[in-house]
C-alpha cells in the first residue's frame, strides 16, 4: 500500500511513513519537486489577481 501525505506542505507518496521517518533522503526530491509545482501554481494565480486588481485602481484612477 502506498501512502499520500503531507511533508512540509507537500504531498509525498511514500510506501511506509516509518521508512520516511528513518530515512527522508530518498524523498527529499519528489517533496522538493510538489512544492515547487505548488508554489507555481499559487504564484500564477497570484498574479492574475494582482493584475485584475491593479486594472480596477487604474480604472477608478480614471473615473
Amino acid at each position: 500500500m502506498t501512502y499520500i501525505t503531507f511533508i512540509d506542505g507537500a504531498p509525498l507518496r511514500c510506501p511506509d511513513l516509518e521508512a520516511y521517518w528513518q530515512n527522508p533522503r530518498p524523498f527529499e526530491a519528489e517533496v522538493a519537486d510538489r512544492r515547487a509545482s505548488i508554489h507555481a501554481h499559487i504564484d500564477a494565480g497570484m498574479a492574475a489577481l494582482n493584475a485584475k486588481q491593479a486594472a480596477r485602481w487604474s480604472q477608478e484612477g480614471e473615473l
